[in-house]
């Protein structure tokens, strides 16, 4: 869509939402410091995403964090039937923590996917908020409301008469850590007070 983000060369501008790969190893700092033994982590991922960039990163941010980190891929035709099979071998392979990725599939199928990861006693960090909102226990995040008002601002200038040409593409500066105390209580964790303390939002 663009050749840069300061410098594009079509009629389009906007805010990106994609944070870098690098968002993924604080996924995992912040989900280590949840777990005090977190050891074998499984991410409920599309084959195609762990085999590009973000597996990459992710994998060495876990071998740079000390962790073992595998894949639990969703199949190409995913049904909300998809998911209880997957988390079932997830819990027999020994993993005792799960990072999600945002795949459309799994943002549609959050509330099954949270409600497996509880039955399971599955500490799992998410890709958005939302999943937390919906009985899950951590997510790492853009801060879409940021995000929203950049481009709210980006529409007031073209309005104002600026081409979007003009206007360099924005990436989010902010981030949000949100923390389900009532999840973690389901599945016998205390979240330490110190990752209390830093949340932006913590669900009782």
């Amino acid at each position: 869509m663009a050749t840069s983000l300061a410098h594009q060369s079509g009629n389009i501008t906007g805010v990106t939402i994609e944070a870098g790969y690098e968002i993924w190893g604080k996924r995992l700092s912040i989900l280590k410091e949840a777990i005090e033994n977190l050891k074998q982590l499984r991410v409920l991922s599309k084959e195609f995403l762990w085999k590009g960039p973000m597996g990459r990163a992710a994998i060495q941010a876990a071998e740079s964090l000390g962790l073992s980190l595998s894949p639990a891929f969703l199949k190409a035709d995913v049904s909300a039937e998809s998911y209880a099979p997957i988390f079932a071998d997830i819990k027999s392979s020994g993993a005792d923590g799960l990072l999600v990725d945002d795949s459309l599939e799994n943002i549609t199928h959050r509330r099954i996917i949270t409600d497996l990861a509880a039955q399971h006693r599955l500490p799992a960090m998410y890709p958005l908020r939302d999943f937390v909102a919906d009985g899950g226990l951590l997510a790492y995040t853009v801060d879409f409301s940021e995000a929203f008002r950049i481009a709210a601002g980006q529409i007031a200038s073209i309005f104002a008469g600026a081409k979007p040409v003009d206007i360099p593409f924005v990436q989010p500066t902010r981030y949000q850590l949100i923390a389900n105390v009532k999840a973690a209580q389901a599945i016998g964790l205390t979240l330490p007070s110190s990752l209390l303390l830093r949340a932006d939002e913590v669900i009782e």
